[in-house]
C-alpha cells in the first residue's frame, strides 16, 4: 500500500524515446512468444498484430519526438502512413487469410499501398535521426539509420541508444 502512495503521476516524460533498447526488444517479442503457444488462429493474428503495430507506433512517437526538436517537411504525410498501417496491420491480424476472393484486388493495393508507406515511414524516421545529430542529410545519407530500422528487432539495438542521447 505505501509503494502506491509513493507513486508519482505519469508526466509524459516516460514515453518509447527514452525506453532501453532490451526494453523495445522485450516489448516486441513478448506477444510473439505468446503466439506461438495458442492453438486459436484468431488469437494469434490479433498478437502478432499487437507486436507490429507497436513498431509502427514505435516509430511514430520518435517521429513526433524528433519532430518537435527539430522539424522537417512532409511530417503530416508520415503521420497519415502510420495511421494507415496500425490499420491495415489490425486487419490483416484479425481477417487472416478468410479475404474472399472478390477483394483480393483492394486487399492487393491495399498491400502495395501499405509496403510503400512502411519505406516512407522509415525513411522519415532516419532522416529526423540525422537531422537531430547535426548530420548531413544531402543525397540519401540516411541509408545506414534506414536499414536499422527497416530491420527493427536488430537495429534497434544501435539506434536507441543514439536516441536516448538526443532527448
Amino acid at each position: 500500500m505505501r509503494m502506491l502512495a509513493t507513486m508519482q503521476p505519469w508526466t509524459g516524460d516516460q514515453t518509447m524515446e527514452r525506453f532501453k533498447h532490451w526494453q523495445l526488444f522485450l516489448i516486441f517479442f513478448a506477444p510473439l512468444f505468446i503466439a506461438l503457444h495458442l492453438e486459436d488462429q484468431f488469437y494469434k493474428g490479433i498478437l502478432q498484430s499487437i507486436s507490429l503495430s507497436f513498431v509502427v507506433i514505435y516509430l511514430l512517437s520518435i517521429g513526433e519526438y524528433l519532430h518537435g526538436i527539430k522539424e522537417i517537411s512532409g511530417h503530416n504525410f508520415f503521420r497519415l502512413n502510420c495511421f494507415y498501417l496500425v490499420i491495415v496491420i489490425i486487419l490483416i491480424g484479425i481477417v487472416g487469410d478468410f479475404v474472399s476472393a472478390d477483394y483480393l484486388v483492394v486487399g492487393l493495393v491495399s498491400v502495395a499501398y501499405a509496403l510503400l508507406a512502411t519505406i516512407q515511414v522509415i525513411d522519415h524516421v532516419a532522416i529526423l535521426i540525422r537531422a537531430n545529430e547535426n548530420k548531413e542529410l544531402d543525397n540519401h545519407k540516411q541509408k545506414v539509420e534506414f536499414m536499422l530500422l527497416f530491420f527493427w528487432p536488430v537495429g534497434i539495438w544501435f539506434l536507441q541508444p543514439r536516441i536516448n542521447k538526443i532527448s
